[in-house]
């Protein structure tokens, strides 16, 4: 079990919920998404997804009375914490923690196996719109679908083309970055094997920080996530004391049309081979990462994950960086901003005040330390997880300080950063042997044998 594979959303909801009308759109959402309805089964060795025809809504409800939003958000964090099993089930749980004085929670969690970023918006979409007796538009691609669309991206003549385009950009990718566990001595963190603490680090640009940094992205020729991205390298480059890093870049790969509306986890991971010394730009960098991110895109299959490149290539001191810039949803969706900020959002209409509350869990997942960048409207967004073995939460706020300060904006990287966690137990953590530093996959390595804590692929 790993915390990082629970994904969760609160809101402080006014006027009191009704219970009968969430009742009813839970209903109506599980049965419009087959994924809410999943339990995953290992039999004759292999991992595999049922789907249930029908499901009762998992709707839990709890009278907090009159007591401090501190105490709310407590709660609502130590129902986040609790395990998932994903042979039993539910996998999607709505929780309602009514109190007195504050209007009631609205806590909505799900299993990682069964949702990611893209799906939080169009889920908590549908939930509401349904809640509110709004129509919801289209319909939704089933399980079944997606596979088969899968299956025939696969079978197509471009996979090949996609394959020989990672072996050959794998060649020049760079295979250690000396930072992290490494450079204390300790044993690698791959793939999440050793369960060590993590923390959160969160921090945003002011409206006028933000304008900068798309006018410097605009006259650079690139965007600002782009920018975000060279500074994370370049502050990397720096602390790895090493001209050339690598890192993995997330993607939730929804390019495909087809798969727009549905609601479950695919994403691709590619690796980005960055080349930072002093002579390079930020600018020049960025525009370096950027035409790298499109050309990956370009290339990659939704739910790719690149096996035998990324694990293989990019050994100690892995770090990744990942980007939520939903301007399409936007378009489409009055809700998106609530759903995928990184901090505090309000937002009111239909006769419905919600806030939303910071109680998401970092989501590490095999990455010693992750950056994820919101870019949305005239807000900017950094959360850096790290694991703390890894990088200690001083030097983990130095990083980000860094970063801040490569882009031009001192005063802001002087500001208050906002500290979530730690979360985890202490894991088990080794030092470093030779046969580590030969490499750090789990499944090449025989002290991992029965300590990795993964959760399946869906296949």
């Amino acid at each position: 079990h790993r915390l990082s594979w629970v994904l969760a959303k609160a809101f402080m909801v006014k006027p009191s919920i009704d219970l009968a009308r969430l009742r009813a759109a839970m209903g109506t959402v599980q049965a419009r998404h087959d994924s809410l309805r999943s339990t995953f089964h290992k039999i004759d060795g292999v991992w595999t997804v049922q789907i249930a025809k029908k499901l009762s809504p998992a709707l839990t409800v709890r009278d907090l009375g009159d007591v401090s939003r501190e105490a709310v958000l407590r709660e609502a964090k130590s129902i986040i914490e609790q395990d998932m099993d994903i042979t039993i089930g539910p996998l999607f749980e709505v929780y309602a923690l009514k109190t007195a004085t504050h209007g009631d929670c609205l806590l909505v969690r799900a299993h990682h196996l069964i949702v990611d970023a893209w799906s939080n918006l169009v889920l908590l979409e549908d939930l509401i719109k349904s809640y509110l007796g709004m129509p919801i538009v289209g319909k939704a691609m089933t399980h079944k679908q997606f596979a088969a669309r899968i299956e025939e991206l696969y079978r197509s003549p471009e996979i090949k083309t996609m394959n020989q385009y990672w072996l050959e950009y794998a060649r020049k990718t760079p295979v250690d970055n000396h930072v992290g566990r490494v450079a204390k001595g300790l044993r690698p963190n791959a793939s999440g094997a050793d369960l060590a603490p993590t923390q959160r680090l969160q921090m945003a640009l002011d409206a006028d920080d933000h304008k900068q940094l798309v006018k410097r992205a605009k006259k650079a020729g690139t965007t600002p996530f782009a920018l975000i991205a060279a500074s994370y390298v370049a502050t990397m480059a720096r602390l790895a004391e090493q001209e050339e890093v690598s890192v993995r870049c997330i993607d939730a790969n929804r390019t495909d049309s087809a798969i727009g509306k549905f609601v479950g986890f695919v994403g691709s991971i590619g690796t980005l081979a960055c080349k930072a010394g002093p002579a390079v730009s930020i600018e020049e960098l960025a525009a370096n990462i950027y035409k790298d991110m499109l050309s990956h895109r370009a290339h990659n299959a939704p739910g790719y994950e690149l096996p035998g490149i990324v694990n293989s290539r990019v050994k100690s001191g892995r770090f990744s960086m990942s980007s939520f810039v939903p301007t399409d949803m936007a378009k489409r969706s009055p809700f998106a901003k609530l759903f995928q900020s990184a901090l505090d959002q309000k937002f009111s209409a239909f006769s419905l005040d919600i806030e939303a509350l910071p109680v998401e869990l970092p989501t590490i997942l095999g990455n010693e330390l992750d950056l994820r960048a919101t870019i949305f409207g005239d807000s900017t967004h950094l959360a850096l997880d790290h694991d703390i073995a890894a990088f200690t939460p001083a030097e983990a706020r130095q990083i980000l300080i860094s970063m801040v300060e490569t882009l031009g904006f001192k005063a802001t990287a002087r500001a208050q950063i906002e500290i979530f966690g730690p979360w985890g137990a202490a894991g088990d953590i080794e030092a470093l042997t030779p046969e580590d530093a030969l490499s750090n996959d789990p499944a090449e390595s025989k002290k991992d044998h029965g300590r990795r804590a993964m959760a399946p692929s869906t296949g």
